[in-house]
């Protein structure tokens, strides 16, 4: 693996959201039962297509066309 396809970012999400993105089965997006999607580099990269994407630091938000906000947190903070 490297650093990019590494899973780094987690977001606690509504199941239906969660189940909805898995469906879509983007490359570094995994969903994890209960309310949990984790994310590579990559895997916000492909969400920034279906929405908007803002990094920080210590997290990143990714907003949706249908205005539904996704908050990552970098994992190992």
């Amino acid at each position: 693996m490297s650093r990019h396809t590494d899973t780094r970012w987690t977001a606690e999400v509504p199941e239906r959201l969660g189940k909805a993105l898995a469906h879509l089965d983007l490359e570094g997006i995994t969903y994890e039962a209960p309310k949990t999607l984790k994310a590579s580099t990559v895997g916000l990269l492909n969400l920034s297509e279906r929405g908007t994407l803002f990094r920080a630091p210590k997290g990143a938000v990714v907003v949706r066309a249908d205005n539904t906000m996704i908050m990552f947190n970098k994992i190992g903070l």
